[in-house]
């Protein structure tokens, strides 16, 4: 690659990632502002268009003022006498809509249909707060990926893995800025072309393939690149751009697909570089190398599974234990074993892992991480945490069902 070619191409990058992140995340601002300033019933809902009604995916008592009451799965059928469709929703909970006013709605409970009325209440503070601090993080972490790369590159213009450092974290910068959404975008006071959200989405894709290439370069280059780089190169990035122009069309129903690629593509990378780290006999290599394994790649695979939490379903829920037990037992509490103790390292894995799981259950996942630790240091065998993973969510499943049922 010529110097001007490198040159041109980082500094496109760089202005497309600074520019598209700061207007996202400006859009991102007005949509919190206009949570925080309308009325709106505290029972949350999962919107289905096509069938021009949502679910009740959480339910707040608070917001009825007389029985009878919904439960958390019952169909939201009708609001205000208008099909609960997400744009009639909107229309009418709005910043303009004043505290206290009341609807009519009509939900579909085990067949049958019942009638109540809700009034609406100012968004709580602590939801306020709740939002505000995700897309202040989430705007921190995208700032510190781009400064990041923007750093490496000024340092190492003329280093090919500095370079690819540096794409990397434009693109993982990119895909979370697009990923994770605070609220709906319904709330946004301005919208984004859709031609700049496809090229976001087609740039944030090499995030994945660029990992895997980066670990063949750091912090040596691989001899097996070194001979047959083009081959390579073939092998990383094409499975993803295939993925993608055959699944652009339908890319909302191709999540599942698109996310086991993207982590077998992440793990390839990880078991690259703990490879490496166990062949290396150099101990500034093996510092670098602990450097990433402790730091950026826990945090790449903690980011994985907040993506695979928007897809698993009920029904691939007990696929969860087995991507987690790889992730948390095999490389996050084993890479931690290696320098801290082992009470410390069950605890703190524990936690990461309980932190990429719904607030309301921390403490429980807390004492199931530990445990799927505790086992997997006694046995050092996967299959082990693995059951304990799915006999508890077996357990929450059941629970739950039980508990819906005696509502």
């Amino acid at each position: 690659m010529s110097k001007r070619f490198s040159a041109v191409l980082m500094v496109s990058a760089t202005v497309f990632a600074v520019m598209f992140c700061s207007v996202y995340m400006v859009r991102d601002f007005t949509k919190v502002v206009n949570f925080s300033n309308m009325s709106d019933m505290w029972s949350l809902f999962t919107f289905n268009d096509s069938t021009q009604h949502g679910y009740f995916s959480e339910v707040n008592m608070n917001d009825f003022i007389t029985p009878p009451y919904p439960v958390q799965g019952d169909s939201l059928m009708m609001v205000g006498g208008l099909p609960a469709s997400q744009d009639n929703y909107f229309s009418l909970f709005s910043t303009e809509t004043p505290h206290g006013e009341e609807f009519e709605i009509v939900f579909l409970h085990k067949d049958s249909m019942y009638t109540t009325t809700i009034a609406t209440h100012t968004i709580p503070m602590a939801l306020q707060v709740q939002v505000w601090a995700v897309v202040i993080l989430r705007m921190l972490i995208v700032l510190g990926l781009i400064l990041v790369g923007i750093w490496a590159y000024v340092r190492q213009p003329l280093s090919s893995a500095v370079l690819t450092l540096t794409l990397f974290c434009f693109t993982l910068a990119i895909k979370m800025t697009i990923s994770f959404g605070a609220i709906a975008d319904v709330y946004a006071g301005f919208n984004l072309s859709e031609w700049l959200l496809i090229t976001a989405g087609v740039f944030s894709v090499f995030s994945s393939p660029l990992w895997l290439k980066l670990m063949l370069l750091f912090p040596r280059r691989n001899p097996g690149y070194t001979k047959h780089r083009l081959l390579y190169n073939l092998l990383i990035f094409t499975p993803v751009l295939i993925f993608a122009f055959i699944t652009y069309p339908n890319h909302n129903n191709q999540l599942l697909p698109g996310l086991i690629l993207e982590t077998l593509l992440l793990g390839l990378g990880y078991t690259l570089l703990i490879r490496t780290y166990r062949r290396s006999r150099v101990k500034l290599e093996k510092r670098q190398i602990r450097l990433v394994m402790l730091g950026a790649a826990p945090g790449l695979f903690i980011y994985t599974l907040f993506l695979w939490a928007f897809v698993i379903t009920p029904e691939s829920f007990l696929m969860a234990p087995v991507v987690e037990e790889f992730i948390f037992r095999m490389f996050v509490f084993k890479a931690m074993k290696k320098s801290l103790s082992l009470p410390m390292s069950i605890l703190l894995s524990s936690i990461l892992f309980a932190a990429v799981h719904p607030s309301v259950a921390f403490l429980p996942v807390v004492m199931l991480g530990a445990a799927a630790a505790w086992v997997y240091n006694r046995t050092q065998n996967l299959i082990y945490p693995i059951i304990v993973h799915s006999m508890y969510n077996i357990c929450v499943i059941a629970g739950s069902s039980l508990f819906d049922n005696a509502l």
